[in-house]
């Protein structure tokens, strides 16, 4: 039972982190049309109508909570769609997707230190070839110009603050749904979505742009509606490790997708680095089995 419980949560994760993938070339080109600031918004506000047209059609309830792990998920979520997107305005979205890969390493600390989940010698291993192969292709000049050092960081802190929610909402999901979790996780990002918005840009920045925001539409319904609501679903069945185990793939699948919108030039480093993540992935998850 031990070992099905693992195999679907570790299938219900990889699907959630095929669907993230779509997320980083899709809202790039949405920043053509529309700001950051108001990309990070629209974000918010397509996931909670897509919570609430779900809760509907499907059965399960969805309702307002006030609960200050809540009200801590909706801040470290805007925080981290903050990052996100600023960071997506200033570099190639596939170097975003691999520096972001960082989630990994983070996901693995929160799990050791929060949730005693200790991991061997041989996973930390794993997780230290998984790494090298994130900067092995992450510092090529092949796969895009790099753009400013402000996009670095922040492309580097956006999965910290992520981490950090998940590791929030991992303790809620005892006692709440996905759609629950997602619907006050969004309604409680809105506010210092919004607050950023005018302080960064001023209120004439809230415009609409229907080209930016049908393709926002599409991510938001892909990466964070139903890609989030399965890697919820991934972490109550299985432990926090082994759903985040999955996610350190997603810089492939980024490369993939991005490939067919942005011009990427595979070399023998691509290559090296790839491999390392697959390899080092599949093996790290074979050992949680």
């Amino acid at each position: 039972m031990h070992e099905k419980r693992f195999r679907k949560g570790a299938l219900l994760s990889l699907l959630s982190t095929l669907l993230f993938a779509t997320q980083f070339p899709l809202i790039r080109l949405s920043l053509d049309y529309v700001t950051a600031p108001l990309a990070a918004i629209y974000e918010a506000g397509f996931t909670l109508l897509f919570c609430l047209v779900g809760a509907r059609l499907l059965g399960p309830r969805a309702r307002v909570v006030m609960s200050g792990g809540l009200l801590a998920s909706g801040l470290l979520n805007a925080i981290g769609l903050i990052f996100l997107f600023e960071s997506l305005s200033r570099i190639h979205p596939g170097i975003v997707g691999l520096v972001g890969r960082l989630y990994f390493v983070y996901a693995m600390m929160i799990a050791y230190v929060y949730f005693q989940e200790r991991p061997s010698k041989l996973e930390l291993l794993l997780v230290v070839a998984a790494l090298i192969g994130v900067f092995l292709v992450s510092f090529q000049g092949t796969v895009g110009p790099m753009g400013s050092m402000v996009g670095f960081l922040l492309a580097a802190l956006y999965p910290a603050a992520f981490a950090i929610q998940n590791a929030v909402v991992k303790s809620t999901l005892e006692r709440e749904g996905p759609l629950t979790i997602l619907l006050n996780t969004k309604l409680y990002a809105l506010t210092p979505l919004v607050l950023y918005a005018i302080a960064r840009e001023g209120v004439s920045s809230l415009r609409y742009a229907p080209e930016g925001v049908a393709i926002l539409l599409c991510s938001t319904f892909l990466a964070t509606f139903l890609g989030l609501a399965l890697f919820y679903r991934a972490m109550a069945i299985t432990t926090f490790g082994t759903a985040n185990l999955m996610k350190a793939a997603e810089p492939v699948f980024v490369l993939l997708f991005s490939a067919f919108l942005f011009p990427i030039q595979v070399s023998p480093q691509l290559v090296c680095g790839t491999t390392l993540i697959v390899f080092s992935v599949c093996a790290a998850a074979f050992m949680r089995s």
